[in-house]
């Protein structure tokens, strides 16, 4: 018997944010971490972005700190997932 594929993913996008200031280009590109629900129409059900973490220590802890964040959060949804339907629910 194989397992369920996983009701909730992960997925990252990388870009800058759209923001009237252009001068926010020439820095390196964020990322935005997104949880969503593959039953629901992939519904976004999380988002983490570089640019909500700046007390972060650097670029790269933060887009570790957002893919931590919503790897975490993906994660709980498929173990509540899996708990509902072994009780049947």
């Amino acid at each position: 018997m194989s397992l369920p594929e996983p009701r909730c993913v992960v997925t990252e996008l990388e870009g800058w944010t759209i923001s009237s200031d252009s001068a926010k280009r020439s820095g390196p590109p964020g990322i935005a971490v997104h949880v969503l629900d593959r039953h629901l129409n992939y519904k976004l059900l999380g988002s983490w972005r570089t640019e909500d973490v700046r007390w972060a220590p650097n670029r790269e802890g933060r887009r570790s700190l957002c893919r931590e964040r919503a790897r975490e959060h993906c994660d709980r949804l498929n173990r509540e997932h899996c708990a509902r339907l072994n009780d049947g629910r």
